[in-house]
């Protein structure tokens, strides 16, 4: 199977530049993908929290050979009149040091979808309650900043990112405040913190579509040539937290879609164990 002669006698990475469709589904259709995993196996993950001295909360992931590094800063700001609570904001940073693939300048379009997709799975999954970051109602909230860096870079930059954000926020101390009316700002006290409390942890798994075949965790190879892609996250519980798909339609007919995204919910749960241990 790893060995691609024909007629023209390429070689295994030239033939996967030019015919990458036909390269894939020569494993995949021994039910094994090019770095030995089966279709639904998630690459290795590891997590590493509180690593950045200088940063309120952080974390490193590796997901495979995709390494994301979350770091947090508090601010203070303004509170939306219309809602009591504080405010978390993701930006993600796909620099060319993580791949080629990427330049360096402006956030790119794949960077500010990206950081758009991890405040949508943020807000819909209530990871944190915001009122817990209001330090005096219609003064003074805390501002979450969480700045996420790729490493490097090799596909699902969204489960890696999102696992990083969730493991720095449970890293996050909060240090006490209030607010002096006389002055009219926030006054910390850098001597006592408090963490920062979760509602609960949940874990993101992201699965590709391709030529009839779902596939767990891809790699960048295997991303570039999917045409639709799933996610789910899942809560402690198994429940879901959240669901989105992109691209095209999961199968051909109603009921293929739904057995596919059952396949995507079925190994999302059996994988939240395994990697929410790792968020201490």
């Amino acid at each position: 199977m790893t060995t691609f002669t024909d007629h023209t006698h390429i070689d295994a990475a030239t033939y996967r530049r030019l015919r990458p469709r036909e390269y894939l589904n020569r494993y995949l259709d021994s039910n094994v993908r090019i770095d030995g995993r089966s279709l639904l196996d998630f690459r290795s993950t590891s997590i590493n929290q509180g690593s950045i001295e200088t940063a309120d909360g952080s974390a490193v992931v590796r997901l495979g050979n995709t390494t994301m590094v979350a770091g947090i800063k508090l601010k203070t700001a303004l509170p939306d009149p219309s809602r009591e609570a504080g405010y978390i904001v993701p930006n993600v940073d796909l620099n060319p040091v993580s791949n080629a693939k990427f330049k360096s300048g402006p956030p790119s379009d794949q960077a500010q979808v990206l950081s758009s997709r991890l405040n949508d799975l943020l807000l819909s999954a209530n990871i944190v309650n915001h009122s817990q970051l209001v330090i005096e109602p219609r003064k003074a909230v805390w501002v979450v900043y969480v700045d996420v860096t790729c490493i490097n870079y090799d596909g699902n930059a969204l489960d890696a990112a999102m696992i990083a954000i969730v493991a720095a926020l449970k890293n996050t101390q909060l240090p006490e405040a209030n607010y002096d009316y006389d002055h009219e700002k926030v006054v910390a006290n850098k001597q006592h913190y408090a963490p920062l409390s979760l509602n609960k942890v949940v874990v993101p798994s992201s699965f590709g579509w391709f030529d009839g075949k779902l596939l767990a965790d891809l790699t960048d190879f295997e991303q570039s040539l999917c045409a639709a892609q799933i996610t789910v996250v899942v809560n402690p519980d198994g429940s879901l937290a959240h669901l989105s798909t992109q691209g095209l339609s999961l199968g051909h007919t109603i009921e293929n879609s739904v057995n596919i995204t059952n396949s995507a919910i079925s190994a999302a749960q059996h994988r939240y164990a395994s990697v929410s241990k790792l968020i201490i």
